[in-house]
């Protein structure tokens, strides 16, 4: 049985395999010693070690401006609906992750000029094709060819 997932005993060595990250190392012990566990990593069926992935450029600039892009968008909505938020008792402003997802992406189309790439966009700039869909998609129509060009 492959466990992609692996912890040792501290004490007496032994390996402990499960199929998801379900053991706390601070908390659970050793079924035969009662030693600390240590998380030893995540691996492949052939035993190697699955190496993390390097984050793409996107994903390295939500990463490094997520917080102060937030706290950006929140003070432009606070400003816009200062008297809704004094009439709701001073209870604050929540700022969707959307939002500022939102922004961040134009952020990044102004920087670069190019849209944040998705999972079809970064096979196609590895030379790779996004996977087909797993059943056909229907043909629109003639009722729906009519309303897409604007007669009816």
């Amino acid at each position: 049985i492959h466990y992609r997932f692996k912890y040792q005993c501290q004490v007496c060595q032994q390996i402990v395999g499960r199929h998801s990250k379900s053991i706390k190392t601070e908390k659970d012990r050793c079924n035969l010693c009662g030693g600390q566990l240590a998380f030893l990593g995540t691996f492949k069926q052939d035993g190697t070690p699955i190496q993390p992935r390097a984050l793409t450029p996107f994903a390295a600039f939500v990463k490094d401006n997520f917080q102060s892009v937030r706290a950006e968008v929140e003070e432009r909505k606070r400003k816009e609906k200062e008297t809704e938020t004094a009439d709701k008792g001073g209870k604050g402003l929540v700022v969707s992750h959307a939002d500022t997802m939102k922004e961040l992406a134009g952020r990044w189309r102004d920087q670069t000029g190019a849209t944040p790439p998705g999972r079809a966009n970064a096979l196609r700039s590895e030379g790779l094709s996004p996977p087909a869909l797993p059943f056909p998609l229907p043909s629109p129509t003639a009722d729906e060819k009519g309303e897409e060009n604007g007669s009816e």
